[in-house]
Parts: C-alpha cells; structure tokens; sequence
C-alpha cells in the first residue's frame, strides 16, 4: 500500500481558540478525542505510529 504524502494547499487559517465558546469548545474537543482513540485502537495504525517515532527520535538522537 503507498503512503499518502500530504501537501498543504492553502496557508493554514488563524484560530483563536479564546474566541471558540467554551461549550463549542468541549465539543469540538470531545469529538477529536474519540476519533483519535478509534484511530489508535487499530493495532496496525497504532504499529505505523510507534515505527514513525521510533524514526523520528533516531534522526533527533
């Protein structure tokens, strides 16, 4: 399977996040939090991430 390469296409909007109403903001929280919990869950994306950092924290040493 080839690895997906992300590209940014556009600048990265400004976000304040001061301004996010603290109910909008738990929310928004609460919904990033389960999504990444199913994400790693999956023993395969969980194995990706460890091999990634374990690379990342080779080319840092």
């Amino acid at each position: 399977m080839k690895k997906r390469e992300w590209v940014q296409k556009e600048p990265t909007p400004k976000i304040n996040a001061d301004e996010i109403p603290n109910i909008e903001f738990r929310i928004l929280s609460d919904a990033i939090c389960r999504k990444l919990k199913e994400f790693y869950d999956n023993p395969k994306n969980k194995q990706e991430f460890e091999q990634w950092r374990k690379a990342r924290r080779a080319k840092t040493a």
